[in-house]
């Protein structure tokens, strides 16, 4: 018999935004709390026990959190031959702005 545990940090082995989860026998786990910040970086530690309760531990490549919305320069929509429509680019921008400042307010 074995079990997965998985823990959330901004440090590697931290535990700062979710504590240690079992998970069990499952080779995935999910979490649907957390309060991410723009610019930190999230690190899992996953700790795999067997019945002899000998552990490994392995730990992620930090992952970068970037909020910042994306933007666009040009609008190629493939059917103008090369031709640009920067203006098209400008509400699209917009729209995303709209769209990612309205998600933070539900988070």
């Amino acid at each position: 018999m074995f079990v997965f545990f998985f823990v959330l940090g901004t440090v590697k082995g931290g535990t700062q935004l979710q504590p240690f989860t079992n998970i069990g026998r499952c080779s995935s786990g999910f979490t649907s709390s957390l309060k991410l910040h723009h610019n930190t970086e999230v690190h899992v530690t996953v700790v795999a026990v067997n019945g002899a309760g000998l552990r490994t531990v392995s730990h992620s490549q930090p992952v970068y959190v970037d909020l910042t919305p994306p933007e666009f320069e040009y609008l190629y929509d493939g059917t103008t031959h090369g031709k640009t429509w920067p203006y098209i680019a400008e509400l699209i921008n917009a729209v995303i702005f709209e769209l990612f400042r309205a998600s933070l307010k539900t988070c």
